[in-house]
């Protein structure tokens, strides 16, 4: 299969997969889903938080919790990343991840939110700063599977 990013972590993006949420809870195929990401636009720009363990600029996302729904870990790792309330989230897909340095295969949902102000951020043990970028200004370092996530995300919802 085609790497479409590697990141620094060795985290290789393989494939992004349009389906419907509904779909996605009833399929055996695509597993184990792990993670959620947040995508949220405001002014035509995009929330990432900077995350101090990682040193870098990266789209709020995280660990599903047990009990949780896919849906429910993004909004709630988007509020413990970046101090944001946002639950009028679309679902985008899910993302498959090869991970080279534990051998193992993980998908990772999308979500995507438009908003029109940024509430303040209150820096917490893993974020220290968010900013709304252009995804063209230099910011040093960003996760490129990070990035390429969005990327098909915006090629397929034009």
């Amino acid at each position: 299969m085609m790497v479409l990013a590697e990141n620094k972590s060795g985290q290789q993006l393989l494939q992004y997969q349009i389906i419907a949420e509904k779909d996605l809870l009833e399929s055996t195929e695509i597993s184990p889903v792990t993670g959620s990401f947040a995508f949220v636009r405001c002014d035509g720009k995009y929330l990432i938080a900077y995350n101090k363990w990682r040193k870098q600029w990266e789209f709020p996302a995280g660990k599903i919790e047990e009990g949780e729904t896919y849906r429910e870990c993004a909004v709630r790792e988007l509020f413990e990343e970046t101090n944001q309330k946002i639950s009028d989230f679309q679902f985008k897909g899910v993302f498959k991840i090869y991970d080279k340095n534990k051998d193992s295969v993980k998908y990772r949902t999308a979500y995507f939110a438009e908003i029109d102000h940024i509430d303040d951020f209150k820096e917490n043990d893993e974020m220290e700063a968010i900013m709304l970028w252009d995804l063209k200004s230099y910011i040093g370092y960003f996760d490129e599977v990070d990035m390429k996530m969005l990327e098909l995300i915006l090629e397929i919802n034009k």
